[in-house]
């Protein structure tokens, strides 16, 4: 998030950072409403 917040926070800074740090926000919501929690270890 923060390679987000870096690069101006819009849609075209987050889809820039997805593929700077290989990373999937599409993968990641579809996770969440899956069930996954990210902050329960």
């Amino acid at each position: 998030l923060l390679e987000y917040y870096f690069n101006g926070a819009n849609m075209g800074s987050l889809r820039r950072a997805e593929k700077d740090l290989n990373f999937s926000i599409d993968s990641y919501f579809q996770k969440v409403h899956d069930g996954y929690k990210p902050w329960i270890i």
